[in-house]
């Protein structure tokens, strides 16, 4: 096989594959709603971490698109697994803890929150808790 051929084959996969990526997920790189990776994210956050937030809406699209069923739970471990990554680049991330912690604050009192610990703060320990 040339080359010319071999692009030709190699570009017929890769249209394959795009139209099948399109109908699981539909038009989420044009028109999917953006949950995550909104402008105001994009703003104050790290790239790596807006790149997380346009995962997690690509996956929360393809769900909607679908449905959640056998052929998108393989989304929902995503999902989780990006939400993860998400809170571990905050680990250290002091702001980012505040804020957490006066978001809980606003929903359950610091007495009451089981986040939180006896002193109202976010606790940190070797399991990856904030």
């Amino acid at each position: 096989m040339n080359t010319k051929d071999s692009i030709r084959k190699i570009g017929g996969q890769l249209i394959e594959l795009l139209s099948k990526k399109n109908d699981d997920y539909g038009d989420s790189a044009t028109q999917g709603e953006s949950i995550f990776a909104t402008e105001e994210n994009m703003k104050r956050m790290t790239p790596k971490q807006f790149g997380l937030c346009c995962r997690l809406d690509d996956k929360l699209y393809r769900i909607k698109n679908s449905g959640l069923n056998e052929n998108t739970i393989d989304s929902v471990w995503d999902l989780a697994g990006y939400i993860i990554l998400i809170l571990t680049t905050y680990e250290n991330d002091e702001n980012f803890k505040n804020s957490v912690k006066e978001q809980l604050e606003k929903i359950v009192p610091p007495q009451q929150n089981p986040v939180l610990d006896n002193k109202g703060e976010i606790p940190t320990n070797n399991y990856g808790r904030l």
